[in-house]
């Protein structure tokens, strides 16, 4: 049985999640610089589980919302997770992403961001796309400002404070 791969960079596969990611994306959860602009860290595997559960359920009705595994092409190791998904609270596109620690530094969040951010605005038609960010991520404000992205305002999403960000698909 194939991976169902929504998009694929240079370096970079997006797919479904699938059972065997459990010990990847609990590895995220649990790793303190990972999470720190994210949420607090949770060791428990069950909420790891619920967590991968929620990731391999979620779809949009349009199909073109969800959350993706990214792995190098060549290697198969696993790099991280992407979403497109709505915006909690609101009817708005965000992009979210969050990569292991090996990963950081590299230019995969960019290269990543900025094809499915081609993807949200060229397959699935959309013509706008949100991301949130802790403010003091500055990390992710640097990739979302080198993918096109330009800060917006404050908001509160997600429990906390955070900096909202956009992009528009020029008519």
């Amino acid at each position: 049985m194939f991976d169902k791969v929504l998009l694929q960079t240079d370096r970079i596969r997006l797919r479904n999640f699938k059972k065997g990611d459990l010990p990847f994306l609990h590895g995220l959860n649990i790793d303190e610089d990972v999470m720190r602009h994210i949420r607090t860290v949770n060791y428990d595997i069950n909420q790891s589980k619920r967590d991968l559960a929620y990731m391999m359920a979620y779809q949009h009705p349009s199909g073109h919302l969800g959350y993706w595994l990214a792995e190098d092409i060549h290697s198969s190791e696993k790099l991280g997770t992407v979403t497109l998904r709505t915006l909690e609270g609101s009817t708005e596109i965000e992009l979210g992403y969050r990569w292991k620690k090996s990963s950081w530094g590299r230019g995969y969040a960019t290269e990543t961001c900025k094809s499915l951010i081609n993807y949200a605005f060229f397959q699935a038609g959309f013509r706008r796309v949100v991301a949130v960010i802790d403010p003091d991520n500055q990390s992710s404000e640097r990739v979302l400002i080198k993918c096109g992205f330009q800060f917006e305002r404050m908001a509160y999403h997600y429990k906390k404070r955070v900096k909202l960000f956009s992009t528009f698909q020029s008519p």
